[in-house]
């Protein structure tokens, strides 16, 4: 989907970075269509902490049926990772979280959102608010506004 390069790292703006994953969300969204569900970044571009050598992490939702393997790339001088989640297996953890949920609840507080079909991130925080916590722990779901 993208031409892998070899050769140093870049100094990378957060502005330019984010204009970056608006551009990869864009040939996600025209190789797997109607198969995503939302495209956002996460990580320190999505709290505006990244740093001159960042890496830029993105997550796509897609549909259940849908398995795509995580990919790395360096593009224009700039690592990339792209997380390819099944929609029930991101809700699932956002209800259930594990060991590592609060580094998992970062995913689900700070994004940047780049595409969503059908307001699809606004019905997850809309559903979310339907759940009754069992423990005095937040939920990552319910971190998620």
């Amino acid at each position: 989907m993208y031409e892998v390069e070899s050769g140093p790292l870049r100094k990378i703006s957060h502005e330019h970075r984010v204009e970056i994953g608006r551009r990869i969300s864009d040939k996600i969204l025209e190789t797997f269509r109607d198969r995503v569900l939302s495209v956002f970044i996460t990580g320190s571009t999505a709290k505006a902490l990244d740093r001159p050598y960042s890496d830029l992490e993105m997550t796509t939702i897609v549909k259940d049926n849908v398995e795509i393997p995580t990919k790395y790339y360096l593009y224009e001088g700039l690592l990339i990772q792209l997380d390819y989640r099944q929609e029930s297996d991101f809700l699932k953890a956002a209800r259930e979280p594990g060991r590592d949920w609060p580094i998992a609840a970062d995913e689900y507080r700070n994004r940047i959102i780049m595409f969503e079909r059908d307001n699809w991130t606004r019905l997850r925080k809309q559903s979310r608010r339907t759940m009754q916590p069992t423990s005095q722990r937040p939920y990552a779901s319910q971190l998620w506004e």
